[in-house]
């Protein structure tokens, strides 16, 4: 584990695990669509800020994963509308790249967990044509996560302070967005 990495898993740990005890298991129809209405509320923002920052030439070989219009294709998919909280904030902030890397450093990790909700979705009956096409997605660039890995370790200035920063405040984002839900 690079030592950037370790840093982030060290100071977000707590609230990673409260996040996946609060998402918990899919186990039925219900949780699933908690599960998507959750998670939209959760991307949706952060994407819309991704897309409003400036993407560093050294992530030449990593592109984010945005997943959010794939969430809300799903929730149609299963005759579900939408649904949008009130944002705080009503034009996306571009984020420092320090911000960045930490926000990325949680929405990319969710690649690997989005291995296990691909198995309890198909155990729902939910698939790539009907309502987990997000996950189909994130889990089709196995390649992103180690890519991102080896950005952190590779970016030369990074303010650690904020990076971690925007990593708790990003799982804390995900977590107010599940229990909104």
């Amino acid at each position: 584990m690079t030592d950037r990495r370790k840093l982030l898993r060290d100071h977000t740990n707590h609230l990673h695990k409260k996040l996946d005890d609060n998402v918990g298991p899919l186990g039925s129809n219900e949780q699933y669509l908690r599960y998507l209405h959750g998670m939209l509320q959760f991307r949706h923002p952060l994407e819309q800020q991704i897309a409003a920052s400036k993407i560093p030439a050294e992530f030449d070989d990593f592109v984010p994963s945005m997943i959010s219009e794939e969430i809300e294709s799903d929730l149609r998919s299963l005759d579900t509308k939408p649904i949008f909280l009130p944002a705080s904030i009503t034009e996306p902030q571009p984020f420092e790249l320090s911000q960045l890397l930490g926000v990325l450093y949680v929405l990319e990790g969710s690649s690997l967990g989005a291995h296990f909700l691909v198995k309890q979705a198909h155990q729902l009956g939910f698939g790539e044509a009907n309502g987990a096409s997000h996950l189909a997605k994130q889990t089709s660039r196995k390649g992103n996560w180690k890519a991102f890995c080896a950005l952190l370790e590779q970016i030369e200035t990074i303010d650690e302070k904020a990076m971690t920063s925007a990593a708790r405040t990003t799982f804390s984002l995900a977590l107010d967005a599940f229990e909104k839900v």
